[in-house]
């Protein structure tokens, strides 16, 4: 974890230097505002000479703002091998992707990371509660209004991996290459995309009967917001 603003607050304890980072990781995934200047620019914070000074190829996630990465510098370190796997939800000159840049990527979506319904509604309950605080509105602790439906998944686990589970898992909850197929085949459709786009649901509206399943699976699948459920009864195996 690098975190410089947070590092200062809170001590260096738990937080790891970009140094380290490009030594020791394996995937690196940026979660980061884009600043232009100061001490915590992050701007081409990812460039060429962070690329070169990456001791193994690694799987790279950016699903954060796409000026945090130098687009060619990128481009470079995929072709050299430095970069095995690359996931991209933001873009360094959105919306206009080049296509070929585009077919570079393994997984490519148009900035819908966030688009859950639950999230979408966290954001606006946000926004309206700062609103109101500040012109007394007396709408204290406002929330919208959203489906209370959740949907049961039935999965037996005894034959699989940890990682088979959480890939049956997530097949079924987020199907993530439908939307990289739709942005591959319509990229200058970038803002129809993002605008119309059917807000899929996020991890605590599953619930989920897995038989076969450790205790540390368990704790993972938690944390990652699902609700397990035994069902009483036996049922077949949804794929």
């Amino acid at each position: 974890l690098n975190d410089p603003p947070r590092a200062r607050v809170e001590g260096l304890s738990g937080f790891s230097t970009l140094e380290e980072i490009q030594e020791k990781a394996d995937i690196i995934t940026l979660h980061t505002p884009l600043n232009y200047g100061g001490d915590d620019k992050t701007f081409h914070l990812i460039d060429q000479d962070f690329f070169n000074g990456l001791k193994k190829s690694v799987i790279f996630i950016n699903t954060s703002r796409g000026g945090v990465v130098d687009s060619s510098s990128l481009i470079n370190a995929i072709e050299e091998g430095k970069v095995k796997n690359t996931i991209l939800d933001v873009w360094e000159r959105e919306p206009d992707v080049d296509d070929a840049f585009i077919n570079m990527t393994d997984i490519a979506t148009p900035p819908i990371a966030g688009y859950t319904l639950e999230g979408k509604a966290k954001g606006t309950s946000l926004v309206v509660n700062a609103v109101n605080n500040f012109f007394k509105l007396k709408l204290d602790d406002w929330k919208p209004d959203l489906p209370l439906k959740t949907t049961m998944l039935v999965i037996d686990c005894s034959s699989l991996s940890e990682l088979e589970v959480l890939q049956r898992i997530f097949k079924q909850v987020y199907p993530i290459f439908n939307d990289d197929q739709n942005f591959r085949e319509k990229p200058a459709e970038f803002e129809n995309l993002r605008r119309d786009y059917n807000f899929r649901r996020a991890n605590e509206i599953f619930n989920l009967s897995l038989t076969g399943i450790s205790e540390k699976l368990q704790q993972i699948i938690k944390e990652l917001g699902f609700k397990l459920f035994e069902l009483k009864i036996n049922t077949q195996i949804n794929n």
